[in-house]
């Protein structure tokens, strides 16, 4: 397993994005459950602020943590 970090910030996105990417604290706990139960994630952390949102994780899999996020926050991985 690797360790990976993903994530946007005000240099990198538009204030629109970074508003769909942020992570509600009150949901963060089951954000957290759900990444590492269904996807090949052993450990992550989520930092998410008014201007940033990144995710850090284990991972045997590169891609799957950006695709869980996007899906979770219901946009493409491109976007």
């Amino acid at each position: 397993m690797q360790l990976y970090a993903l994530g946007l910030n005000h240099n990198t996105a538009p204030l629109a994005i970074r508003e769909q990417m942020v992570f509600h604290a009150e949901k963060l706990q089951s954000a957290l459950r759900e990444l590492t139960q269904t996807k090949p994630v052993g450990e992550a952390a989520i930092l998410s602020t008014c201007n940033r949102t990144e995710l850090y994780c284990s991972s045997s899999e590169p891609q799957e943590p950006l695709l869980w996020m996007a899906d979770y926050h219901r946009m493409k991985p491109q976007e």
